[in-house]
């Protein structure tokens, strides 16, 4: 029985993975605007207009003139062995750009669990000892806005509050512990 669920769950895992990146890569592919042509102007622009011939050479060169399914396919490959490509941009391997970030968020995400269970473990522990008191019903009312509320506008009143008004706290960078306080309750809610 258990191999058989174990079977049944990789095949759909294997189909909401080429479902969700094959969905991610188009919203990329079909975005308005034309990547090559900000590639160009971002390396030639300098030099004056960025001719056609430029623009063409990019695209060819990044794979960008094949189609649509090929490139998906050619894309899955390399990310199947963790080859991410170069950033057009930066003209860096995406996986070293990752690396170079990734201490910086698992900071921030310990961070936001540690924030997370701060506030959620004593509230419960008490809303359930004192159940039906109004400690019982503030602990309800948190935990219902604390989801209920999207990070995003989380995130913009507490840097209105404690960086605009108060100025206790930056509202942007990364330094010291200061920097990692806001975007860690924002998540941690």
């Amino acid at each position: 029985m258990m191999p058989r669920f174990l079977i049944k769950r990789t095949i759909t895992a294997f189909f909401v993975f080429i479902g969700a990146t094959f969905f991610t890569f188009g919203m990329m592919m079909f975005a308005p605007g034309d990547p090559t042509l900000e590639v160009a102007i971002a390396r030639y622009g300098d030099e004056g207009p960025v001719d056609d011939a430029t623009i063409e050479w990019i695209r060819e060169k990044e794979g960008l003139d094949k189609p649509f399914l090929y490139q998906y396919v050619d894309w899955v490959k390399h990310v199947l062995v963790l080859d991410f490509g170069h950033s057009l941009v930066e003209e860096e391997p995406v996986f070293d750009l990752i690396c170079t970030r990734f201490a910086k968020t698992l900071v921030l995400a310990i961070a936001a669990v540690f924030i997370a269970l701060l506030i959620s473990v004593p509230l419960g522990l008490l809303a359930g000892v004192k159940q039906g008191s109004w400690i019982d019903s503030t602990g309800v009312t948190v935990a219902v806005l604390g989801v209920s509320m999207p990070n995003y506008w989380l995130g913009l009143l507490l840097i209105i509050i404690f960086s605009v008004n108060l100025k206790w706290l930056p509202s942007f960078g990364y330094g010291g512990w200061q920097h990692i306080i806001l975007p860690a309750i924002t998540l941690g809610t």
